[in-house]
């Protein structure tokens, strides 16, 4: 995760005006300040020049890295020069608050500690230059500037930590809601589609194979009709935290609709795939589910298929379901094969 609260290009773009309305405003204030229209333009040519190299690399590349950096040095210097040329007018004091304030935006900790040593390093040119009282000032303003930076960059970094991870925790709870069965607390087949089409193009990718059973409950439609729907759910969730219990961690089952059920094996062929299948048939088999007094017990029937590289998932779920209905064909409570 990146270190930012914003992108390196919308840092960029609000820098790259700053410059600009710092041009302007300080040609402007130097009209004023010396009345006189060539003081104002001699402001304006020293701040163009000045800028020049940062804002023609944002215009080529508003997404630079090097922009920030570019635009914090040369910022710098500008006041520094504009600090002695016009003997301390106080003004540009803020002027580099405002600098280093914009420049926070991007709060990073080694952008930060750049910022920083270059008006340190610049306050030591002022000092050894000294022109009037007012260079001194600003080793103070250093290291105000350095407090408030770290004050700025860990209260900023603090709340995007927590808002973040609420944010993360709160989006993985509405997503884990959306592929998740709301009776059996299987993967649903939304999840089923997107998690066999990822599969099937990492197993051609790599050369890789992998297996999919499509599974039935054997005369569920007897289970509703005869004990009412509330026992079909029942023999739904059974069977399904029977099947669950059964596969390795690997393996993927998810609730296609109705009674139906499909697995995934991943880097299974369909001979270990078929040794799986029997001890789920086997195990939900051994199972019975209770309901007043009486013991239910319930069967399953189930269809394998093994990838084929140039097979689509379509094709592939085609051919696990026709190995179901040869197994329901057969006499169900068993395992074909494709």
């Amino acid at each position: 995760m990146r270190n930012c609260i914003v992108s390196q290009a919308t840092t960029n773009k609000f820098l790259a005006n700053a410059a600009i309305v710092m041009i302007v405003v300080q040609s402007v204030l130097s009209y004023f300040v010396e009345d006189s229209l060539s003081g104002g333009l001699a402001t304006f040519g020293l701040a163009v020049a000045m800028f020049a190299v940062p804002i023609a690399l944002y215009f080529a590349r508003p997404a630079s890295a090097a922009f920030k950096y570019l635009f914090v040095f040369f910022a710098i210097s500008y006041v520094f020069v504009l600090l002695y040329a016009q003997k301390g007018n106080i003004d540009n004091l803020f002027l580099l608050f405002v600098i280093l304030a914009g420049a926070s935006i991007y709060f990073d900790v080694r952008f930060t500690l750049y910022t920083t040593f270059i008006l340190c390093a610049e306050t030591m040119l002022g000092l050894f230059l000294y022109r009037e009282a007012l260079f001194p000032l600003l080793v103070p303003a250093s290291v105000l500037s350095l407090m408030f930076n770290f004050l700025v960059i860990g209260a900023l970094l603090a709340f995007q930590g927590e808002w973040g991870k609420r944010m993360m925790n709160s989006y993985e709870s509405v997503y884990d809601r959306s592929i998740t069965d709301s009776l059996t607390q299987v993967r649903n087949r939304a999840f089923f589609d997107e998690y066999l089409r990822d599969t099937a193009e990492q197993a051609r990718k790599y050369g890789e194979t992998f297996s999919v059973a499509i599974l039935d409950i054997d005369n569920f439609k007897a289970f509703n009709d005869t004990y009412g729907h509330p026992v079909g759910d029942l023999v739904l969730k059974a069977t399904a935290m029977t099947v669950q219990e059964t596969i390795r961690k690997t393996d993927v089952l998810c609730r296609f609709g109705g009674e139906e059920f499909t697995l995934i094996f991943k880097a299974t062929s369909l001979a270990d795939a078929l040794t799986i299948a029997e001890k789920i048939r086997s195990s939900v088999e051994r199972g019975e589910v209770e309901h007043e007094g009486k013991k239910l017990s319930i069967t399953i029937s189930l269809g394998l298929a093994e990838f084929k590289p140039r097979e689509t998932p379509a094709a592939l779920v085609a051919r696990a379901d026709q190995a179901l209905l040869a197994a329901k064909q057969a006499g169900k409570n068993r395992v074909e094969r494709a």
